[in-house]
C-alpha cells in the first residue's frame, strides 16, 4: 500500500488537558488543542521543578546556617531536640558517610553520639 492509497484517520474530539476545550487531534497522542496550552502546560510543570528544587536549597542553607552559627558560637555538642528547635531539619544533607556515620551539610557536618546529643564538625577544605 502507497500513502496515496492509505486509508484516512479521523480522531475522535478529545479534550485539552490544559483548558478543557474539545478539539480535533491531528495525532492519535496530541494532548493538547493549541501551541499555546502545550507551551502553557510544560512551563508550568518545569516552574514546578524549579520551585522545588529552590525550596529544597533553602532548607539546606538553613540547616548548614544553623550549624555553622553554633560551631562559630563555640557548640560543638548540643541536643537533638535543641538543635531541631532552631528549624533544624535532620532529614535534607548533602552527603553522609556510612563508615563514620557523620551526616554532611555542605562544609558541616554532624553526628548523633551518646543517645540524643549531636557533635558539630567544620569541615576544611583539602589544599
Amino acid at each position: 500500500m502507497t500513502l496515496k492509497n492509505a486509508p484516512l484517520i479521523f480522531f475522535t474530539d478529545k479534550k485539552c488537558d490544559v483548558c478543557g476545550e474539545s478539539y480535533k487531534p491531528v495525532r492519535a497522542k496530541q494532548r493538547f488543542c493549541s501551541t499555546q496550552c502545550h507551551n502553557r502546560y510544560h512551563n508550568t510543570e518545569r516552574l514546578k521543578k524549579t520551585t522545588e528544587f529552590a525550596d529544597v536549597l533553602r532548607i539546606l542553607q538553613k540547616n548548614h546556617e544553623i550549624l555553622s552559627n553554633l560551631w562559630k558560637a563555640g557548640k560543638k555538642k548540643i541536643l537533638l531536640a535543641e538543635l531541631l528547635k532552631l528549624g533544624f531539619k535532620s532529614e535534607y544533607i548533602t552527603s553522609f558517610s556510612q563508615k563514620e556515620r557523620i551526616n554532611f551539610v555542605f562544609n558541616t557536618a554532624y553526628r548523633l553520639i551518646a543517645g540524643e546529643q549531636v557533635e558539630i564538625f567544620k569541615i576544611s577544605p583539602n589544599k
